[in-house]
């Protein structure tokens, strides 16, 4: 927290209430620091041209604002901090720190799960993991990214398996459609496929879809197979 007697002058965002565009703050060299706030909403382009010596994001960004706050650190050798829980898998955010390109430079990152909040007591954890749905409780509490099958499917990539049964090489001619919801009739680009992929609660088998219209058979199922 900032002290109040340390705020030296201060300038309000423009049509939103009590929202601080941009502050100055006396430092204790016996300086000051300008500290400008601003949001993702306002995309990339909000975040062009400034030198930054620290840039702190809170809660994932998407990419480009990303990319352009490491740009605003350069001339001045800055940081970049990014604090989020990994809701969304492995994002272009994520792969920057966890499985970096051949060849750039590894970036330190810090996994906090619930075990480092000491205010969090073995009951309240073990009340609010019910509440989690299945495939986000790895991120939310172990901060370990696993969006599982999708937005779509809300399975815990834990759940999927694949033995002998369920996962076996098809013949060629088959086709595949990508499932969008309960009970939806499903069309569009088919694409030939080699592979079952079932779920460990549900398979759908090729002979019982055809080729014109499939329906989904479960809330877990990830793909059907038409012959």
């Amino acid at each position: 927290m900032i002290p109040a007697d340390a705020i030296l002058d201060k300038s309000m965002k423009a049509g939103t209430p009590d929202a601080i565009d941009f502050a100055w703050i006396r430092h204790t060299s016996g300086g000051s620091s300008h500290v400008t706030l601003k949001t993702y909403e306002q995309g990339r382009e909000a975040f062009d041209g400034d030198a930054v010596h620290v840039i702190w994001l809170d809660e994932e960004p998407a990419l480009p604002i990303y990319t352009e706050s490491l740009l605003r650190t350069m001339t001045t050798k800055g940081i970049v901090y990014v604090t989020f829980t990994p809701l969304q898998g492995i994002s272009d955010v994520v792969k920057q720190f966890l499985y970096p390109e051949p060849g750039q430079q590894k970036k330190f990152y810090i996994n906090a799960t619930w075990n480092d909040a000491p205010h969090l007591d073995e009951e309240t954890r073990k009340k609010y993991f019910a509440s989690i749905p299945p495939h986000q409780r790895k991120a939310r509490t172990e901060g370990v990214p696993d969006l599982g099958a999708g937005v779509i499917y809300p399975i815990a990539k834990t759940r999927l398996r694949s033995k002998t049964s369920v996962f076996q090489i098809i013949g060629r001619g088959l086709t595949a459609w990508t499932l969008a919801g309960t009970g939806q009739r499903l069309s569009g680009e088919r694409v030939t496929v080699k592979a079952m992929l079932c779920t460990s609660t549900t398979c759908t088998s090729a002979a019982r879809l055809n080729r014109r219209s499939m329906r989904r058979q479960s809330n877990h199922e990830a793909l059907g197979f038409g012959a």
